[in-house]
């Protein structure tokens, strides 16, 4: 509790009295909760930095990446028949395809059993064994009289083999069930095959099932005279870079493919990188920039760690790479430095010309500006500047903690003095207010005395 002495005896405001006292002693004090507030300040700040580079440093990844800046656009005149995907890789240019056939796998239906129960006896007349051909892999299943449709199903799908059972109801009344057997993977090289030969048994007779409803078949592509064939319909050996998905035949239509660098998307990504990098730069304008006849300047004006780190990172993004034979530096693609406002500029013009003409220039400009500024053995790179544990932003915070904490510590000791300061006046003030109470009861006594001694 406040110490609460209303001048009793001697009229003063002695809590007011004590209070300006501690206050006037306790200007140390003060001038340290300014200095600790500023140095708190400066560390939120600094790992506010830190988060702005590490997010420049992931997008300059991003671009600087494997093939992130080479993507192309790929399209199809009619992609009813033909759709057509692009990667990195791909070549740019116009291709004429005409499509004679699909990639088809083998599909046998069984016969009409007379079944209108897949689990009862489907009325194999002899039971064997059943060699299953899938391209050159053999596999072979066991069969009794008394199996049903589930059970030959069960045991075609347990093979190893590309090769799947089912039973379909042919008219939906529950009265027609048959077993249907289908390779699972396209072109002549999976063809399914089981022929009577194979059959210990009468369970290909029985089923009919010696010849196939629709035979294994490649897909056929003409391209410049040359005729291409493939076990799928989706190729992608075929044109590099491209994945080709063949959708129908009918009538051997001739599609144009086209590839295009994919602009657009590429623009996208470095100016997500550019906005990243401005992110850094504004805030380093902001804390560096000085204001005549303010009666304050930004807390990190004149930091030398944020100074170095400017002057490096404008080092490194306006270095040119002379080994490149294209495009050698930020200027050179299209991105230049306002110098009014110190922000990095993206001429979307120019960029995009040279995206449109070499895009493999454009990427691997990046790939070399991303090595020069990730490179973990330079204190100067970003790594050098984010790293957790031992990073110039971290060693700059560490030595902003380590004086807080002193700060602290001095703090302590001070707010401690103070209190046994503040408990020694609230003393020597009691103690005065009690000297003043006795003086006063022993005027009042001695004037008791004398009333008495005169009127007695």
């Amino acid at each position: 509790m406040a110490f609460q002495i209303f001048g009793i005896q001697s009229g003063l405001d002695t809590a007011n009295i004590i209070d300006q006292l501690i206050s006037i002693e306790g200007r140390p004090l003060r001038i340290l909760e300014r200095r600790e507030a500023s140095l708190d300040q400066q560390k939120t700040l600094f790992q506010e930095f830190n988060t702005k580079l590490s997010s420049m440093k992931s997008a300059l990844e991003t671009i600087g990446g494997d093939d992130t800046l080479d993507q192309v656009a790929a399209t199809s005149s009619n992609e009813d028949v033909l759709e057509v995907t692009g990667s990195a890789s791909s070549n740019l240019g116009s291709f004429s395809l005409t499509i004679n056939s699909l990639a088809a796998q083998t599909i046998f239906i069984s016969v009409t059993l007379g079944s209108s129960d897949p689990t009862a006896s489907a009325g194999i007349t002899t039971g064997g064994t059943l060699t299953v051909d899938v391209g050159s892999n053999s596999e072979t299943i066991a069969y009794t009289n008394s199996d049903s449709l589930n059970d030959i199903r069960d045991a075609i799908n347990n093979l190893t083999l590309d090769v799947s059972a089912s039973i379909v109801d042919v008219d939906g009344t529950g009265t027609d069930y048959r077993l249907v057997v289908t390779g699972t993977e396209e072109g002549t090289a999976n063809a399914v095959s089981f022929t009577g030969t194979a059959d210990t048994g009468s369970l290909v007779t029985d089923f009919g099932l010696s010849a196939a409803d629709q035979s294994a078949a490649d897909a056929s592509i003409d391209m410049a005279g040359t005729t291409f064939t493939r076990s799928s319909n989706t190729v992608t050996d075929m044109i590099d870079g491209l994945t080709l998905t063949l959708k129908d035949a009918t009538g051997t239509p001739t599609v144009a493919v086209q590839v295009v660098a994919d602009s657009s998307n590429n623009l996208f990504e470095i100016n997500k990188f550019v906005d990243a990098l401005n992110e850094v730069r504004q805030f380093t304008v902001d804390q560096t920039k000085f204001t005549d006849g303010a009666n304050s300047q930004p807390p990190l004006f004149g930091d030398r760690t944020l100074i170095s780190t400017d002057s490096e990172l404008r080092s490194l993004l306006t270095a040119q790479f002379t080994s490149l034979s294209t495009i050698q530096s930020m200027s050179q693609l299209g991105i230049t430095i306002d110098t009014g406002t110190g922000l990095f500029e993206v001429d979307t013009s120019r960029v995009t010309e040279q995206l449109d003409d070499n895009p493999s220039a454009v990427q691997t400009f990046f790939e070399a500006l991303m090595d020069s500024m990730t490179n973990v053995s330079g204190t100067g790179t970003l790594d050098g500047m984010t790293d957790s544990i031992d990073g110039r932003i971290k060693t700059k915070t560490d030595f902003l903690q380590t004086e807080i904490d002193q700060i602290q510590e001095s703090k302590d000791r001070m707010e401690k003095r103070l209190e046994g300061r503040r408990a020694l006046l609230e003393r020597q003030f009691l103690q005065m207010e009690q000297t003043m109470a006795q003086m006063q009861n022993q005027t009042s006594s001695f004037a008791g005395g004398l009333g008495g001694g005169l009127f007695g």
